[in-house]
């Protein structure tokens, strides 16, 4: 972990990860205290240009619980993948898929995929 800045204690306001092909991800995190005392959410967004990983976490406790929480969801996340490029065209590398959606389309493995891609990645996967 590079030396940045505490947005509480424990809770950087940069962190790197590798996922799981080798690949450096640079997050930013930012944490908000939720009005009356009700808790703390942390959102960690990758400094990429353009749609990269987003990745959030909420608790009643503290900003720390709240950053371990984040802190899972990014290894679970960067532990596999989900896609393959083949001529610049994504392929399943099994029958599951985990991102996050968008209104021009849905975000796996970090990369936009445009929603006219992602239905002919669904069609020409077996069982469609």
């Amino acid at each position: 972990m590079s030396k940045s800045k505490m947005l509480a204690p424990g809770v950087p306001e940069f962190r790197e990860y590798v996922d799981c092909a080798n690949t450096l991800h640079k997050f930013k995190n930012v944490l908000y205290e939720i009005p009356s005392g009700m808790g703390f959410w942390i959102w960690a967004t990758e400094r990429v240009d353009g749609p990269g990983y987003q990745f959030k976490s909420a608790v009643e406790s503290s900003p720390y619980i709240a950053y371990l929480g984040l802190h899972k969801k990014i290894q679970d996340a960067l532990s596999q993948k989900h896609l393959v490029w083949q001529s610049d065209q994504p392929s399943m590398l099994n029958g599951k898929l985990a991102g996050t959606i968008r209104h021009d389309g849905v975000v796996i493995d970090g990369k936009l995929i445009g929603y006219d891609d992602f239905i002919g990645l669904l069609t020409t996967h077996e069982g469609f």
